[in-house]
């Protein structure tokens, strides 16, 4: 398709998707098309030439030529969030005191994308001034996600949702926003698309309507990592008129770091990367759709080849209070100019002698949610609180930047002397969800405090705090059971990693886009039932293991060919009744499995009275391996003060899977005497010295003559597939 023709549907989809409200200025589709169609036409031309000069002469004396595209997004329509300045169209960040407000110049990215060869396809919708986290803070409206629910619409999220709705409905090709605590993620998210925030520093800030000076960045909003990587590619570089842009120097040492990392580890010829897994970013709060994605996804990229590791940034719960001082502290700052008389729309009508001057102008011209912010800045630069909230954010801050430090291998490189190495794996990525939930209705944001709204920040706000490179991409949760079909049909996974080392966030995003095509048939894991809250400081990630709904990892018998590569196949080869037996070969003599293979199980429910839905877990008939033992344990008394578990020492020296059946006493009212229950629950039997062997989060009181049966229903060699975890996630493979 012509680029005249694919921004032709754009500016229909403009049209068509008017109520969604993505842009600030809607125009009709004649006007748009008569402001780009000659230039569409020119970059159709060079697009075209330089396809054909490419093919005979190749591509290195195609660069030199004249008339050839100007960069991969020549012709490329992008829309431009409402706070960054454009010299054709209004700059009012959805504010009523800068309302018909025209910037005399326009922001260094717009100047950018046009020498690019980019056209600007609008200015989109905000929270105004950037301060919310679902696009309802504007004067021109609340913008509402292209997913509805019940007939309902959904957030957008904030504060960059314009530019989100308007990339997710194909009304541009890509479009720029601000990310200050998760404002281009969070939307992405929220969306089903791509929301890119460099580095602090990376891309220039000139021409930017200010919300915190430490913390904002331009952000990127793609349909995929690729166009995303095109548009920073355009749009980054020193720019003199901004101090806060990385000099020439310091990214060429940042360049020359990443090369050194090449030569030493490979990675441009190894695709494994140490992909770091935080516990923290586990909280209680992730709704179990986003949380199967997380592991779905990390479980895709183990199969790829890469290792997954967990680590702990432990100042996580505390990056949210530190950033909702730290950004309202710097927006009292900047917002104080807009009084009437430097900037912003004076309300004359209100003035009155007892006022001050300002007072009326800043109260009518600026919304509820920006005054509060103000109020809450101003209060903690006060003499009596910038001690005890403004310094103490502050020095949280430096923790964060720490932690991330400490994870990743690669080093700071705008700092001389890191913080410490810590006792944490090195990682290359982070990998977290981008936000804790599904979009949530409008409706209900109507009867929500403005202080629950501050905590969707609460996977985004970290990576801002360190000013570290972090992306949001879709993984699809569709087909989940319970999901709405008109709901989000997709969650965000956030990439992060080191200061600078956006190629490696590029990387691994190509990586989990790869994986879009692999249905999710496979394998269903989750975390323990023990999520780890927001305030909690611990989680045992030994829990991760096999789903309660889905236990086979696959239908389909294992092929004995792809056994072939690991050790000890041929154990498994001449065990009897192995799926992996070939015919007509005596079993060889049994041999213990190696302590350091995994454990997976497809288990056999004709034990199992109490599972309802046996459909997704095929029968062991043919596949187990001499293991039918059952053990018994007799606790004995708990201890009523300590109240722990029951635990059975050295069970066994690998890791199994079994049927558990534990025997629980209640008093039935009915008949006035003792009953028994029996709870049948599949559980993973650790290779730890000391086994749990009750279900988590059961607590009871044992009478001496309690039991508790575990039938061992199959041991078996880990697939690359085997949905189970270990507390060193890499270690699920054999060396």
């Amino acid at each position: 398709m012509s680029l005249l023709r694919r921004a032709e549907t754009c500016f229909a989809n403009q049209q068509v998707n008017k109520l969604l409200n993505a842009f600030v200025c809607p125009r009709d589709e004649g006007t748009l098309i008569s402001e780009h169609t000659s230039n569409l036409r020119d970059a159709d031309k060079r697009r075209d030439r330089g396809t054909s000069i490419k093919e005979s002469l190749g591509k290195a004396y195609l660069i030199a030529l004249i008339g050839t595209p100007k960069s991969a997004i020549d012709g490329c329509l992008i829309a431009v969030k409402d706070n960054i300045c454009t010299s054709e169209e209004p700059t009012t960040c959805a504010s009523a005191i800068l309302k018909g407000f025209h910037s005399p110049y326009p922001a260094t990215v717009v100047e950018k994308l046009k020498h690019a060869g980019a056209l600007i396809a609008g200015k989109t919708n905000l929270d105004e001034f950037g301060m919310g986290s679902d696009s309802i803070n504007s004067i021109y409206g609340a913008v509402k996600n292209s997913y509805t629910q019940d007939g309902g619409s959904l957030s957008a999220g904030g504060s960059s949702g314009g530019s989100a709705v308007a990339v997710a409905t194909g009304q541009c090709d890509a479009a720029l926003g601000t990310d200050t605590g998760g404002s281009v993620r969070l939307p992405a998210a929220y969306t089903g698309i791509i929301g890119f925030k460099p580095s602090y520093g990376m891309v220039s800030r000139w021409g930017i309507v200010a919300y915190a000076n430490s913390l904002d960045t331009i952000g990127i909003l793609a349909k995929d990592s690729s166009m995303a990587r095109n548009i920073f590619d355009a749009v980054e570089g020193f720019d003199s008129r901004d101090p806060t842009s990385i000099p020439v120097s310091t990214r060429s040492r940042i360049a020359q770091q990443l090369l050194e990392r090449k030569a030493k580890q490979g990675w441009g010829d190894t695709p494994s990367v140490r992909v770091g897994v935080p516990t923290e970013y586990n909280t209680a709060e992730l709704q179990p759709e986003v949380r199967r994605a997380w592991l779905e996804t990390l479980q895709g990229l183990r199969n790829q080849g890469h290792t997954i590791h967990m680590l702990s940034l432990a100042t996580t719960k505390m990056a949210l209070s530190a950033y909702y001082v730290i950004a309202p502290a710097e927006t009292s700052s900047n917002l104080a100019k807009y009084d009437g008389v430097r900037y912003g729309n004076k309300n004359s009508a209100l003035e009155r002698a007892d006022n001050v001057l300002f007072a009326s102008t800043r109260g009518a011209g600026l919304g509820e949610e920006v005054k509060r912010r103000i109020l809450l800045g101003s209060y903690s630069l006060s003499a009596a609180a910038i001690d005890n909230y403004f310094k103490t954010a502050q020095k949280v801050r430096r923790l964060v930047q720490r932690d991330f430090n400490n994870a990743f291998a690669l080093s700071h490189p705008l700092l001389k002397h890191q913080d410490g190495s810590g006792s944490e794996p090195k990682v290359d990525v982070i990998l977290t969800p981008t936000a804790q939930s599904l979009p949530p209705r409008h409706s209900s944001l109507k009867n929500k405090a403005s202080i629950d709204s501050y905590s969707v920040d609460f996977l985004t706000v970290p990576a801002s705090l360190a000013g570290i490179p972090a992306l949001s991409l879709p993984v699809s949760i569709a087909g989940q059971d319970g999901i709405d079909q008109n709901a989000p049909t997709s969650v965000g996974i956030q990439v992060i990693a080191q200061y600078g080392d956006e190629e490696m966030v590029f990387a691994m995003a190509r990586s989990i886009e790869s994986l879009r095509d692999i249905k999710q048939s496979t394998t269903h894991i989750k975390l323990c039932d023990r999520a780890l809250s927001s305030t909690s400081n611990t989680l045992d990630f030994r829990s991760l293991a096999l789903s309660n709904t889905s236990i086979a990892h696959t239908h389909q018998r294992p092929s004995f060919k792809t056994m072939s590569n690991y050790p000890h196949h041929e154990y498994l080869k001449n065990q009897r009744g192995s799926p992996f037996q070939e015919n007509h070969k005596p079993p060889g003599k049994r041999q213990p499995l190696p302590s350091n293979y995994t454990i997976s199980l497809r288990p056999n429910t004709a034990d199992d009275p109490g599972r309802k839905d046996n459909s997704l877990v095929q029968t062991t008939s043919k596949c187990q391996l001499q293991y039918g033992k059952t053990f018994t344990i007799q606790p004995g008394r708990m201890d009523r003060r300590s109240r722990e578990h029951p635990r059975v020492s050295a069970l066994t020296s690998i890791p199994i899977i079994g049927l558990v059946r534990v025997h629980k006493w209640f008093w039935d009212k009915s008949i006035e005497t003792k009953g028994r229950k029996d709870t049948y629950r599949y559980r993973v039997i650790d290779q730890a010295t000391d086994i749990t062997i009750l279900p988590e989060n059961e607590w009871y009181d044992p009478i001496e003559d309690d039991e508790t049966k575990i039938k061992i229903l199959f041991v078996g060699l880990a697939l690359k597939s085997t949905p189970f975890y270990s507390r060193d996630a890499s270690a699920l493979m054999p060396a």
